[in-house]
């Protein structure tokens, strides 16, 4: 596995309350439903627990032609809409997101404070349960997975006294002057080599949230790299969400302020 870069800053209590690592590839070949069933019993001791959620959409980082493509979409997926599974751990802190296109694994922060992982761990993790579902899919399909997208987002959620101090804690909008009562925002912007050749696409989505109280105010601040790794197979995948990873984790202390830092013990 990759090294953590030790020019990359580090938090000791950062704001993070999710983690998702996950690839998008080509729809297996023959699917259907029945085969559900296997997949599940694959991770069913490290995770029994199993829901049914909507599909995710297929999603492409393209580059090139007039104008910007950051919302654009091909219809690539499979032609049957088989809903999204979830299987999930027995405290919910860990959960693989599958459907015939994608394997995700996310890390979630849990109300007793559970301790983040590290991303390092996550990825090993994240290899290791796909490498079974891929020996899975060439002994039943006789074809390895064909990965075309990784997608890595860190989930962040920053406690505020009220909405106006955003501009304490990110350096991309200070609305000091207004009375705020809510707030979003979603922009991207290209990543690429040290060459400059296109790679990905970090997307930034800030919004305000209100507790289930309704008393405490927060800003969810969610990054998303996604691109296409240099090969179709596990281990260029998790060469991007390496790079992936340092993007997000540069351009996010980039993008919050000194004070935030000290308050969430930048190393």
């Amino acid at each position: 596995m990759h090294a953590r870069p030790e020019h990359l800053p580090e938090f000791s209590h950062p704001p993070l309350v999710e983690l998702a690592l996950g690839v998008q590839f080509a729809p297996l070949p023959n699917y259907s439903s029945l085969f559900l069933g296997d997949v599940f019993r694959i991770f069913q001791d490290e995770f029994p627990g199993f829901q049914e959620h909507p599909p995710l959409n297929p999603q492409f980082e393209t580059f090139g032609g007039g104008g910007t493509d950051a919302e654009f979409s091909i219809g690539l997926g499979p032609s049957v809409a088989f809903n999204r599974a979830w299987f999930l751990s027995t405290d919910n802190s860990h959960l693989i997101q599958f459907q015939p296109d994608r394997f995700i694994l996310n890390w979630r922060r849990q109300a007793d404070g559970n301790v983040y992982p590290r991303f390092d761990n996550i990825a090993m993790q994240f290899k290791n349960l796909f490498s079974k579902f891929d020996e899975y899919c060439k002994a039943r399909f006789e074809l390895p997975i064909n990965i075309n997208q990784v997608e890595v987002t860190y989930f962040n959620v920053i406690v505020v006294s009220d909405y106006s101090s955003i501009g304490e804690w990110l350096t991309v909008a200070n609305l000091s002057r207004f009375e705020i009562e809510g707030f979003s925002a979603n922009f991207s912007t290209v990543v690429g080599s040290d060459g400059g050749e296109p790679i990905g696409r970090l997307h930034h989505e800030i919004g305000s949230v209100v507790g289930r109280n309704l008393a405490s105010k927060a800003f969810r601040y969610n990054l998303t790299c996604r691109g296409a790794p240099q090969a179709n197979d596990i281990d260029s995948a998790l060469d991007f969400s390496a790079w992936a990873r340092e993007k997000i984790v540069t351009r996010f202390t980039e993008t919050t302020s000194g004070d935030a830092h000290l308050r969430w013990g930048k190393k």
